[in-house]
């Protein structure tokens, strides 16, 4: 009886042992390319001498000043090709169903927030209530009109600021990449019908902007070999995976 009791142990820990599941990924070798350095362009925008920031109308202060602040985080895209099968001793033994592959891990450098940023003040000193959503802003670059991004100037759109307060905004109106034509050149903001009691009051401001060239420094590719079996590779090839930040530029 208890020599029965033995065996049904042995064999409920040997069931359970078998059912531990085999290492998934195997690393045979690991390769990694010199870093080479990259550029990024960061914008730096300051007012023209004749333009007041802060500018006051029907006792209504609107003061509209640019954020020059970037930021750059890299990202690594992952990419599988297999190697060609080769005859190896007690493969079938040890790894059977595993395959080769090479996996590339490619850096590549994203803005945090390539969108141009500006922080809009409302200072509110008269009798009324101001709602910009009626206004209408627009902006040139050069005499070439930008589109504005609507979705990211929600804050100044839903802005109510009642009487003797005032109100802090950030808008993103466009990105870097709209400003393709030139390295450097003149922003015109115009913000027009801005409505104070009957009043409709017009405002421009002018700045000079310049696209500034950061030498940064890279991040390796890595090629590492591993063992592994074929359901585990991504079903989708180029997937990404966060890396390091990089430098942040004033």
């Amino acid at each position: 009886m208890n020599f029965k009791q033995t065996i049904t142990y042995a064999t409920i820990l040997t069931l359970l042992a078998a059912c531990v599941p085999p290492k998934q990924t195997t690393t045979i070798n690991t390769k990694t390319e010199p870093a080479k350095p990259v550029t990024a362009v960061a914008l730096n925008i300051t007012p023209l001498k004749q333009t007041k920031l802060s500018q006051t109308k029907s006792k209504v202060t609107v003061r509209i000043e640019p954020i020059n602040e970037w930021s750059y985080h890299w990202v690594y895209t992952n990419l599988y090709t297999q190697k060609p099968d080769e005859i190896k001793l007690f493969t079938l033994k040890i790894e059977d169903g595993k395959k080769d592959y090479i996996k590339e891990s490619k850096p590549n450098l994203f803005y945090d927030n390539e969108n141009v940023r500006f922080k809009i003040t409302i200072s509110n000193q008269s009798d009324k209530v101001i709602r910009p959503s009626g206004s209408v802003l627009t902006i040139d670059a050069d005499g070439k009109n930008l589109p504005v991004q609507k979705s990211q100037m929600l804050d100044y759109i839903n802005a109510i600021i009642v009487p003797n307060s005032s109100k802090e905004m950030i808008i993103s109106p466009f990105t870097i990449k709209a400003l393709t034509s030139k390295n450097h050149g003149t922003i015109r903001f115009g913000l027009y019908e801005l409505k104070v009691g009957d009043k409709l009051e017009t405002f421009e401001w002018y700045y000079n902007f310049k696209k500034v060239f950061h030498t940064i420094k890279g991040q390796s590719t890595i090629h590492t070999e591993e063992r592994l079996y074929p359901f585990n590779v991504p079903a989708r090839q180029g997937q990404r995976t966060p890396g390091p930040k990089a430098v942040i530029i004033d």
